[in-house]
């Protein structure tokens, strides 16, 4: 019997002892061949790892400044804030009454109470709140420490801030966040049309850590160096800027007309000291309305401004008497009558007396008897009119040019010498455009 027994015991104790041998050769071919493949259920065991153990912090770099030429900031990267709140009452710092510090937050941040008390009640460490709670200014920030709240924390980031609010605004556009990279990009004026140079590049630190997230002694950081964008000088004066704003401003109160635009440049080099339109919008509320700088989009006849390169290309072509006179009031042709802004004109004066009145007759006597309009139209060539301006903008309206054929369509007598000098009525239109120091 108890040697039966003791064949039992010897059975059984193979058996297990062949179990055990089994298992230990089977965890130790796993262990082998994950050592070997380095792989569990397709998935890397090396990029896990590092994953686990490795922070990756991005280092925010700013955007390029833009100055005005006398040297004032027009728009730049200030600090901004994202607000959350931690809700896990394992934390050293969590928000500890949720119904006070919804009603304390929703004036600042000019949410519902309701909204709050919804994002407070998650079952999650951590919470945003939405739109309202992003890119908020230091003096909010100041506002809400000043509640001293439990809980409340911020992410430092950056945003775009214009100090002179709406002043050239369709000028210098505006930007928005690249939900992709999470950087600004240039939407609309310079800040689109110079994006390219503008855009800074982040920088970057990946280094490994423990568990509680010290880092790991004597391991090297891999660094990825940040560019900040590159700062852009316009022409335009800050100070000509405001005082065209100012009058812009008057004449808008004034005599409430759809639109306004105002451009003031240097006559010497051609600079660009202030541009303005209205209506405009404030681009730190990015309340636009109108997607287009009227100044360089919208069409515009040149008025009686057209007189000066008339007279010009007459002087160059060598038939310019400015001592010859001619009758002024109107001027006759197959076509139909040239009248002058005064109707009855001035009398029989001179050319040089013509061009001073802006005589509408004596640019057209002076085009259809003596310069001839297919030479006229070499000279606005010459000129650059009817040509695509070399603007930094992205957009900007298309000449309305005057093809060769249309010149000889043109009925001959009337249109050709019209062209070269329109109507005094523009004049009064085009005085604040030309404007130079």
């Amino acid at each position: 019997m108890n040697q039966s027994k003791r064949r039992l015991i010897s059975f059984w104790t193979g058996i297990v002892g062949t179990i055990f041998m089994l298992a230990f050769f089977v965890i130790i071919g796993r262990f082998v061949y994950i050592a070997q493949g380095k792989e569990i259920d397709h998935h890397n065991l090396l990029q896990l790892g590092e994953k686990q153990w490795s922070q990756y912090k991005v280092v925010d770099e700013k955007r390029g400044t833009i100055y005005s030429s006398n040297g004032r900031i027009l728009a730049e990267d200030v600090p901004a804030y994202t607000l959350y709140a931690i809700l896990n009452p394992k934390s050293d710092n969590y928000v500890k009454n949720k119904q006070k510090t919804a009603e304390k937050l929703a004036p600042i941040l000019g949410m519902k109470v309701s909204d709050i008390l919804q994002r407070l009640n998650k079952n999650v460490y951590q919470v945003e709140f939405g739109a309202k709670g992003k890119m908020l200014s230091y003096k909010t920030k100041q506002a809400i420490d000043q509640l001293k709240l439990p809980g409340i924390g911020y992410i430092t980031e950056s945003k775009r801030y214009y100090p002179n609010q709406s002043s050239a605004a369709y000028t210098l556009g505006f930007t928005q966040m690249n939900s992709e990279n999470n950087q600004q990009k240039g939407v609309f004026g310079i800040e689109q049309s110079l994006d390219n140079f503008l855009t800074e590049k982040d920088g970057s630190v990946r280094y490994y850590r423990s568990l509680t997230g010290v880092p790991i002694p004597d391991e090297k950081q891999k660094m990825t160096k940040s560019v900040p964008g590159k700062n852009v000088y316009l022409t335009l004066n800050s100070r000509i800027q405001t005082v065209l704003d100012q009058t812009m401003s008057s004449v808008q109160e004034k005599y409430k007309p759809e639109n306004i635009i105002g451009i003031v440049a240097d006559p010497k080099t051609g600079k660009i000291l202030a541009m303005s339109s209205y209506p405009t919008f404030n681009p730190n509320k990015r309340d636009i309305k109108q997607f287009s700088n009227a100044p360089i989009e919208l069409p515009y006849e040149p008025g009686s401004v057209m007189k000066t390169f008339t007279v010009a290309s007459a002087i160059d072509a060598g038939v310019y008497n400015g001592s010859a006179t001619y009758p002024s009031g109107d001027y006759k042709t197959d076509g139909g009558t040239i009248h002058d802004w005064r109707r009855q004109g001035w009398g029989t004066i001179t050319f040089d007396q013509g061009f001073e009145l802006s005589s509408n007759v004596g640019m057209a006597v002076l085009t259809d008897k003596y310069l001839g309009t297919d030479k006229l139209r070499d000279y606005l060539h010459k000129f650059g009119f009817m040509q695509k301006q070399a603007l930094i903008f992205l957009a900007s309206a298309q000449a309305l040019s005057i093809g060769a054929g249309d010149w000889i369509n043109w009925r001959l007598h009337l249109d050709k010498p019209q062209h070269s000098q329109r109507c005094r009525s523009c004049r009064r239109r085009l005085q604040l455009r030309t404007t130079g120091k």
